[in-house]
């Protein structure tokens, strides 16, 4: 089981980050004392979700998150459903990639040639069930993101409401992930030209 002590001290530097007040760590002995027998029943409670079920969320970063998403987190709402849904919507953000990356647009032209060996346009109108197969191979990992938006920026590809279901991390953010494409563009424009 994970020490309530080490918990505590984690959600104490977590809400010293937030609050921007210089973190000092907490006596063992003041904790003790100050912190009443409900508030280390929740430790307790919360440090068997670490260990089991929730092993893959890191405490600190869970209760940073608390504390961005409630102005007066404490003990008792570490269950809350809508921190957790944050933490989740932060851990997805933060493993996907942010910037373009060659070796992924070029891999993703590679699996085009290899599986289908079409133009990037034709490969862009073949359909599964009626959704375009590169959403498909996207979601498979398959497709660098980057390669989609620049097929939904050149037009190759329409998102319907169907495809937003499927995509919505890229349908959200498609401004965003534009910008970061931009100076990839010629990149992409000699790789389609060139390798397919």
């Amino acid at each position: 089981m994970i020490d309530t002590y080490d918990l505590y001290c984690r959600f104490k530097q977590a809400e010293s980050v937030v609050k921007k007040k210089i973190y000092k760590k907490p006596n063992v002995k003041i904790f003790e004392r100050r912190v009443s027998i409900d508030n280390k029943w929740f430790l307790e409670q919360i440090g068997l979700k670490f260990l089991t079920v929730w092993q893959n969320i890191d405490p600190y970063t869970y209760f940073y998150i608390g504390f961005k998403t409630k102005k007066s987190f404490t003990f008792k709402n570490f269950f809350d459903r809508k921190i957790l849904d944050r933490y989740i919507a932060y851990d997805k953000s933060k493993k996907r990639k942010e910037t373009p990356d060659k070796k992924s647009i070029i891999k993703s032209f590679e699996f085009i040639k290899n599986s289908h060996d079409v133009s990037l346009k034709d490969y862009c109108n073949i359909k599964s069930n009626g959704t375009p197969i590169i959403f498909l191979d996207y979601v498979k990992n398959n497709i660098d993101i980057f390669l989609v938006i620049y097929c939904i920026l050149y037009k190759y590809i329409i998102v319907t409401e169907d495809v937003q279901m499927i995509i919505p991390y890229i349908y959200k953010r498609t401004e965003d992930l534009t910008l970061a494409l931009t100076p990839f563009i010629d990149f992409i424009c000699v790789q389609e030209n060139g390798k397919i």
